[in-house]
């Protein structure tokens, strides 16, 4: 009989699923209230005003960019991890999961909406693939730590796994994953955004 690291990744999908189908359930209906709300009101267009998602600083880029990018990609990281102290209150990271995925769907609606095909295009080649990343990596992150704070419920034992190697392994992954998407989105983005007048939110 096969032995399975914890680095299978079927293993790891088929230990983990029950956590994967309810990341997928909020992450649909994120979708569908970011859409039900686009439709239905106009003021999400304002979501593009806000002194964090100023088009010219993100052109610009730069390592100020970087700092700012990466702090809020880290606020529903540590969120996840904090809540996951318990297990009951572990559960409210799937609102974290739904609300940046509202977010992602009412930002890309007012780039749309706002710049037209130049939105449309820069929703599909820049702002897409890098927020699905993030939501996978998200999804990463509150299954592991939900599946932690579960086995320390079970075994009564709030430091369970807290000792373990591929724990935090799995965390400093996430983490990892966010770090190269703000260097992605801050010196390598805004070489796309001059070239090829993208708007990117």
């Amino acid at each position: 009989m096969k032995k399975f690291s914890s680095f299978d990744l079927k293993f790891y999908f088929e230990q983990n699923r029950g956590y994967y189908i309810v990341f997928l359930c909020f992450l649909i209906l994120g979708v569908i209230l970011g859409l039900v709300v686009s439709f239905t009101s106009d003021g999400y267009i304002n979501l593009l005003s806000s002194k964090d998602n100023n088009l010219i600083e993100m052109i610009n880029g730069g390592g100020g960019y970087f700092w700012n990018r990466l702090f809020l990609f880290l606020i529903p990281i540590m969120l996840i991890f904090l809540l996951s102290f318990n297990y009951y209150v572990g559960m409210l990271g799937y609102v974290v999961v739904l609300y940046q995925t509202m977010l992602l769907i009412l930002s890309i609606s007012a780039v749309i909406k706002v710049y037209g095909i130049t939105g449309v295009f820069s929703s599909i080649f820049l702002t897409i693939p890098i927020n699905l990343i993030y939501l996978c990596d998200l999804g990463v992150m509150i299954s592991t730590c939900q599946k932690r704070a579960k086995n320390a419920k079970r075994f009564h034992h709030f430091t369970y796994d807290f000792k373990t190697l591929d724990f935090w392994i799995k965390i400093v992954f996430c983490v990892l994953i966010v770090l190269i998407l703000s260097l992605i989105v801050a010196f390598i983005y805004p070489l796309f955004v001059r070239n090829a007048n993208f708007i990117v939110y």
